[in-house]
This record gives C-alpha cells, sequence and structure tokens, in this order.
C-alpha cells in the first residue's frame, strides 16, 4: 500500500512537471490576444494542478501515518462521552486525528475479537492498568496465572493500537484511491485535455513579410516608445517616413527607413535612417506613397 503510494506520488510530481514545462514552452503567448482560449488554458492548468497538489496530499497521508496509541483513543472516547453529556472540552482535545471517531467506530463493529470482555479501549486499558499495579504491589513473585493474564491484557491494548493504524492508513489509501478513479481523477484527465487543446489551438496570425517591399511608416508613438525603438531624439511623432520592409508581419514589420526631415507642426523633425520594428506603440505601416 505504501508502496504504491509512492508510486503515485512520483507520478503525480512528474505531471505536475510536465504542465508547467507545457506553460513554459508551449504556445501560451499567442493566446494573449483570444481572451477565451487563454482563460480556458489557465482554469485547465490550475484544475490539474490541485488535483495534482490533492493527490500528493492524500499520498502522503498514506505514507505518514501518525502512530496511534491508546491515549489518542482514550482521548476520543472522552471527546464522545463529553459531547454526549453536552461538555465542552478544551481546544488541546481537537488536536487528534479527525478520522479518529471513524477508528473508534470500527473498533466497536470489531469488538467480538478486538475486546471480547471489555466494553471499550477505556475499559481494556483500565484493566490492564488495575493488573500492572496489582503486580507491582505484589508481595513476593508474581504468580504465572496473574503474569500471564497481564501479558494478554498488554497483548490486546498494543492488538487495538496496531488495528486503529491500520484503519486510518486504510482509509487514506481508500481516499487516494478516490482521487485517482473518481471523479477528481476525471476532472484532471479533463483539465489535462483542455490545457492541451487550448496552447495548441491555431490562433490566426499576421501574413509574414515573405519579400522587400516599399512603404510608408507613420510614427504615433510617444518620445520614449520611439528612443526604445532606436529614433533619435529629433525624430517627432507624426513625422511620416518612407522605407522597405525586409521581415516581420505586415502588420508589425522590421523596416529600414530613410532619413527624413519634415515639419511636424511647427517643430523640424529630424529622422536619421533606421531600422526598426513597427509595432503599435511606435507607428502604423502605410502604403507607399511616392513624392510629387
Amino acid at each position: 500500500m505504501r508502496s504504491s503510494s509512492a508510486q503515485l506520488v512520483a507520478a503525480a510530481g512528474a505531471v505536475g512537471a510536465a504542465l508547467i514545462a507545457g506553460l513554459q514552452i508551449g504556445n501560451v503567448g499567442k493566446l494573449a490576444e483570444e481572451p477565451v482560449l487563454l482563460g480556458a488554458a489557465l482554469l485547465a492548468f490550475v484544475t490539474a494542478m490541485a488535483v495534482v497538489g490533492t493527490t500528493v496530499r492524500r499520498a502522503s497521508r498514506v505514507l505518514v501515518v501518525s502512530r496511534t496509541t491508546i491515549s489518542d483513543l482514550l482521548r476520543e472516547e472522552l471527546k464522545r462521552r463529553a459531547r454526549d453529556r453536552s461538555i465542552a472540552l478544551t481546544a488541546e482535545s481537537d488536536l487528534a486525528d479527525p478520522d479518529m471517531p471513524w477508528v473508534l467506530d470500527q473498533i466497536a463493529g470489531n469488538r467480538e475479537w478486538l475486546l471480547p470482555d471489555h466494553a471499550s479501549a477505556g475499559d481494556l486499558y483500565t484493566a490492564y492498568e488495575e493488573a500492572r499495579k496489582a503486580a507491582e504491589l505484589a508481595v513476593g513473585p508474581v504468580t504465572a496465572g496473574a503474569a500471564e493474564d497481564l501479558a494478554e491484557l498488554s497483548r490486546r491494548v498494543n492488538t487495538v493500537c496496531a488495528f486503529a493504524r491500520s484503519e486510518l492508513s486504510r482509509r487514506a489509501y481508500k481516499r487516494l484511491s478516490e482521487t485517482v478513479t473518481g471523479w477528481p481523477g476525471r476532472v484532471f484527465t479533463a483539465a489535462v485535455i483542455s490545457f492541451a487543446v487550448a496552447v495548441s489551438w491555431p490562433v490566426p496570425q499576421p501574413p509574414a513579410v515573405t519579400a522587400a517591399y516599399r512603404l510608408d511608416v507613420l510614427l504615433t508613438g510617444q518620445p520614449a516608445a520611439l528612443r526604445k525603438a532606436g529614433l533619435p531624439a529629433e525624430c517627432l511623432s507624426g513625422t511620416r517616413l518612407t522605407g522597405v520592409a525586409l521581415d516581420g508581419t505586415l502588420t508589425a514589420p522590421v523596416v529600414v527607413t530613410e532619413a527624413t526631415t519634415a515639419t511636424v507642426g511647427k517643430v523640424e523633425s529630424k529622422c536619421s535612417a533606421a531600422r526598426f520594428t513597427v509595432t503599435e506603440e511606435v507607428g502604423i505601416p502605410m502604403p507607399y506613397i511616392a513624392p510629387k
């Protein structure tokens, strides 16, 4: 059971790593202009990672089930009796495993062989403590019968604790199995498929520049955007440049422009020859108009 859980943890971790790698190397960037696809991809990714996290958490519960002692069982029996009598206990009593009430029900259902002579784990432990103290206070050597009774009570206490631990492990493994084979597993499969479809969905792209052609570029960007594109400070927004598109796309071509001097408003704009990409922040590519 623990070996299977360890394998599931490794598998879940591998799937999570694959999803993260797919998010990094996939075509997620192309979905920036497709909000529906981008939202679907992110939702599928988050859903899949949530199921992976749930699987790892539940598998960890199987691998590291806390050691159950007779004190844990006695504490839970005390809480149950207090609830039946509407008695409030301290917050410390709520620190036990949340599955302990279920474990007590399992012990009660198997009382015939776990507690054949006692009503509860508390009664068994009381009998054990009485036998142990009687053996300690006995004058002279303990009789064989008393020693045998004490050993039998000790064995039954250990058996009850071992049964409680095994039931906690079995319940944790059942939850883990339901995560893989139940609705979380189906949700995970759907999320992975949706993520793969969303990031690979064909998104229309502007036609690429396949041959050089002449064009005009109307600068519309802010001074900082023009400087970032490589244009000089004297080159002002509103200037119409003439150049040649060499690469990029028809909507964002990489151009080489000629040196131009023009008047923008009442200010002279001096643009030296430059090579830059005509993005939306820089300007607008326009059909070439030959000078008259």
